[in-house]
């Protein structure tokens, strides 16, 4: 039937219990082996809602939970038992204005899974699960409170879209897509071994930190994304673009890594990258001076203006278009594979031999050269200045 609106709906049954869309002033409880949602709206206005049993999602369009807005007021699904979508593709968002406890497995059992939404602002309560969670899209809205969906077997093949003042937590046994979200504190996002994605644009306030394993590989390209805290990755190939600054507190990549920014490109920790590493920052600076650094593959900077890099083994350097200065420091050879074009001071220390010998290079001034082999030097515009030492022993 349609909506009806009662004190408090209270749903009893020994197996089966079909549910249409009710609106209380009071709670809604429905208890049964199996609950039917087939209605569109279950409402309550001022009090909490729970269902205890497993519940299908039998509407043929959306279905909207509503609690009420003051603490205790929570929507609580299930006490271990599965929500399913039994081929109906319906989607099923939660408005609570206290806690969202879906204290049971969120299962699709139909192609294409159906969609979950999630809003609460009530009191400080993570945003929880104690069981896997499948949907197609999937919304988190909760205010003041955390997100916390870390269950190895999660499975969003849709866009997931998370808006949060404070830390967000979400892990997915395959593919991870990422739409357009604010989280106010440290994002965390973990894909077992399948792509990391973003479908808009992404800011974060604080940390994030993201895993694709060994073969997944993270592509979070979208051109407003504005990663504020330090950028830590474990993945196959990496592509970030930031809308300014970006920080990396660390990188571990078995391939390539690809930056884009309108701003900075710094390190606060160890970057060890087995491909190549190519940069676009404009007129920011890459200061990629942490000690430990290892760029295995060629390094190649589209625009920027100053560039410092430090490399615990030999640097490749391929093509180099910046505005002001490089200064490379390695425990190997510094040797080229790209035309490097540096109109400020060229600073370069080497444990073993320097060999820049492009026709194309332009180098204005040399400031300081040191070195532990031989060095061979190319400058094919002319007009090249040394301005300061040059060793023939590494220091």
């Amino acid at each position: 039937g349609g909506t009806t609106k009662i004190n408090n709906l209270t749903v009893a049954s020994a197996l089966f219990a079909n549910l249409c869309s009710a609106r209380t002033c009071g709670i809604i409880n429905a208890t049964a082996t199996t609950i039917n949602l087939t209605g569109c709206t279950y409402d309550s206005c001022t009090a909490a809602i729970q269902f205890s049993g497993n519940v299908n999602l039998c509407s043929a369009g959306a279905i909207c939970v509503n609690s009420g807005g003051g603490v205790g007021d929570n929507i609580t699904f299930g006490g271990g038992s599965p929500i399913e979508d039994p081929g109906s593709n319906s989607a099923l968002t939660s408005n609570a204005g206290a806690a969202v406890a879906i204290m049971c497995n969120v299962i699709g059992c139909a192609s294409p899974l159906c969609d979950l939404n999630i809003i609460y602002t009530g009191p400080a309560t993570p945003l929880a699960q104690s069981g896997p969670w499948h949907s197609n899209t999937a919304s988190f809205n909760t205010g003041c409170n955390a997100i916390t969906l870390n269950n190895a077997c999660n499975d969003f093949t849709g866009a997931v879209d998370i808006t949060t003042n404070v830390c967000a937590t979400i892990t997915d046994s395959n593919a991870l897509c990422i739409a357009a979200s604010t989280v106010g504190g440290n994002l965390n996002l973990t894909a077992t071994c399948a792509n990391v994605s973003d479908s808009g644009d992404i800011t974060v306030t604080g940390t994030t930190t993201i895993s694709a394993g060994s073969i997944g590989n993270v592509t979070l390209d979208s051109v407003g994304n504005d990663f504020g805290g330090g950028v830590c990755i474990v993945a196959n190939d990496a592509t970030l673009v930031d809308i300014n600054t970006l920080d990396f507190s660390g990188l571990l990549l078995m391939n390539n890594l690809c930056v884009n920014t309108n701003g900075d490109v710094t390190c606060s920790g160890i970057l060890t990258v087995c491909g190549t590493s190519c940069f676009n920052v404009g007129t920011g600076n890459i200061i990629m001076d942490c000690g430990g650094n290892n760029f295995n593959g060629v390094i190649s900077v589209a625009a920027a203006n100053t560039v410092d890099i430090d490399d615990t083994n030999a640097v490749m350097l391929g093509a180099i278009n910046i505005s002001g200065c490089l200064d490379v420091t390695a425990c190997g050879a510094i040797c080229q594979s790209g035309a490097i074009v540096v109109p400020g001071t060229l600073t370069l220390s080497s444990a073993g031999a320097i060999n820049l010998m492009n026709a194309c290079n332009n180098f204005s001034t040399l400031s300081c050269i040191t070195r532990g082999g031989a060095l061979n030097l190319r400058d094919g515009a002319g007009g090249l200045t040394a301005a300061g030492n040059i060793s023939t022993n590494a220091s």
